[in-house]
């Protein structure tokens, strides 16, 4: 209950802060207070982006230095046990974690650039180009041509021009002319979840035709979450002597194995049924 963070916060938001520090970028820390007893009183979280690993030649880490954000102050050296510290998906004998936002940046920013293109597309179907051919090359009557066709268009005015004065083109594509990008933004969406490992039905979207493929989706991303609370809760144990229980999500595990005892057998045609008598 002493645990309050930078003073506003809780063991549960610390927690929380952490992992959603760890996701974006690699790695998190706190700075763990203790009385003169020794005793846990806070958990205060840290700017990873000011924190540096030393390792000693055998690739142990040996401790940690916080770089001033005051121009001129030293930095802050730190013990192992100074600091909790969560990395996310470590291999090897890498001494930082794995982001996740590197592998989905470059799907982002394509789904932006093919969102943008197709605003373009969208909002000249309804306000179209224009090339005008005016019977002139005096620039200063094409400047004020041009100031008086803005302004009209501007606020939605009609124009009167004398006849024969002016042609005008409407500059458009016709029909099917171009590609159109739903299929490859829908495309960089679903990539963008599977990248990130997160089933759309978890966030509400529709990522699968079927309820057992939902159910399915729903069951690999139900491993990955406890895989990952079992994680904190050693991490938790090992280096702040505590003991936590995550509350694990919602199984769908036993609903399916009961459907598939219910429903039986799907779809196996007598011959495979046979071959397979054959052959054992």
């Amino acid at each position: 209950n002493s645990i309050r963070g930078n003073g506003t916060d809780t063991w549960n938001t610390v927690l929380e802060n952490m992992i959603r520090t760890y996701q974006i970028g690699g790695d998190s820390y706190s700075e763990i207070v203790r009385d003169d007893d020794g005793n846990l009183i806070n958990i205060k979280p840290l700017d990873p982006t000011v924190m540096v690993h030393v390792a000693n030649k055998q690739g142990t880490l040996i401790r940690f230095e916080q770089n001033s954000k005051v121009k001129g102050q030293p930095r802050h050296i730190f013990q192992p046990e100074e600091i909790f510290y969560l990395p996310r998906n470590r291999v090897a004998d890498e001494i930082h974690g794995n982001t996740m936002t590197k592998r989905l940046a470059t799907i982002i920013l394509m789904r932006n650039e093919a969102m943008e293109d197709w605003k373009r597309v969208m909002h000249r179907n309804v306000d179209p180009m224009i090339a005008y051919k005016l019977d002139t090359d005096d620039t200063t009557k094409i400047a004020a041509f041009k100031a008086k066709v803005d302004a009209a268009k501007g606020k939605g005015e009609n124009m009167y021009i004398p006849q024969g004065a002016v042609e005008f083109e409407i500059i458009s594509l016709a029909p099917n002319a171009n590609l159109n990008p739903l299929a490859w933004i829908e495309s960089l969406n679903n990539y963008f979840y599977q990248s990130a490992g997160v089933p759309q039905i978890i966030l509400g979207g529709v990522g699968a035709i079927t309820e057992r493929a939902v159910s399915i989706a729903y069951l690999a991303f139900q491993q990955t979450i406890e895989e990952e609370q079992l994680f904190l809760e050693e991490q938790v144990l090992s280096q702040l002597n505590l003991v936590i229980e995550l509350e694990f999500p919602a199984s769908l595990q036993n609903d399916l194995l009961s459907d598939q005892q219910k429903d039986g057998p799907v779809n196996i045609d007598e011959s495979e049924t046979t071959a397979t008598e054959e052959r054992a």
